[in-house]
């Protein structure tokens, strides 16, 4: 299976650490998982990694290596915490953190088919232990909830324990006048449908589309908390968000907002938040946006 990309995130996160320690005993490690299509491996796939510490890099010599098997949830997510995996070369806690740079190279093994794919290598850096502190209650790790003000909105929905989720702007910005795009007869290939699909869906129109007044583009335009990675949600997002209503607040109750997910040349979907009915109706129809994001 070809993979279009994997975004990933690592924070460093002492675990179990005695009082007078400097360097992590593990870290906190989070990715998202897209095929070639953009579509997020949702659903439960099971996906094996390997994650190996380099002392330098090109080639580099490994000091760790270690292996993982995960599960994504339903946007597409994984998280690990390396250095409690599976060893196959040396040891974690012998790792010396303080003699140069370290770099870990990321692979990952799709349905665990024993054949693994190199995603890259990025440099780590260990954060002194007091930064641990303020977090040790949750276990090193934010966890949020529905409803939290959070990332320049409202949370409308979460996953792993409140690690990451779905943000709602706390307005529209459109009152029932912005089309689903400019041109409604060009088919835009916006018609990923789950979670995590909004935010490929609004790429792909912009791209095709450019400025104007229209549904993906507001959405993308949004700077509400002074964050630039807004997007309209796919169907699947909509109707999450329309569940949540009564949390998130300000919604027009009897109209019918857009999704960023396509039908056909002429139509896409939206929802209809005095039913909760998904529909889908010309792209020249009048609708709502409400932005969401994700974390």
């Amino acid at each position: 299976m070809k993979i279009k990309f994997i975004l990933l995130v690592t924070v460093f996160a002492a675990l179990g650490v005695a009082a007078n320690a400097q360097c992590p005993q593990a870290m906190a490690y989070q990715a998202t998982i897209h095929d070639a299509s953009g579509h997020p491996l949702n659903n439960g796939m099971r996906v094996g990694f390997r994650l190996t510490i380099y002392q330098s890099v090109n080639p580099g010599t490994p000091v760790y290596q270690e292996t993982f098997t995960s599960t994504t949830n339903l946007l597409g997510h994984v998280s690990l915490k390396p250095g409690k995996g599976t060893p196959t070369t040396g040891n974690f806690a012998s790792i010396n953190w303080a003699s140069g740079h370290k770099y870990m190279q990321v692979e990952i093994d799709i349905n665990e088919t024993g054949n693994y794919l190199n995603m890259g290598t990025e440099i780590q850096n260990s954060l002194p232990y007091a930064l641990y502190a303020d977090s040790a209650g949750k276990g090193g790790y934010p966890q949020h909830h529905i409803g939290e003000n959070y990332g320049g909105g409202i949370i409308f929905y979460v996953s792993d324990n409140g690690q990451h989720g779905l943000i709602a702007d706390s307005a529209d910005m459109g009152a029932d006048t912005v089309k689903w795009a400019l041109a409604d007869t060009t088919l835009l290939k916006a018609s990923l449908q789950g979670a995590g699909g909004g935010f490929t869906n609004t790429e792909r129109i912009v791209v095709k589309q450019g400025t104007g007044k229209y549904a993906a583009n507001l959405a993308a335009n949004d700077t509400t908390g002074g964050y630039g990675d807004w997007f309209l949600p796919s169907v699947t997002e909509l109707i999450l968000l329309y569940q949540q209503q009564q949390v998130v607040g300000h919604f027009n109750n009897s109209g019918t907002y857009w999704s960023s997910t396509e039908n056909a040349n002429t139509s896409a979907t939206a929802l209809s938040f005095s039913s909760g009915v998904p529909s889908s109706i010309p792209k020249a129809t009048a609708g709502n946006v409400r932005a969401i994001r994700a974390f």
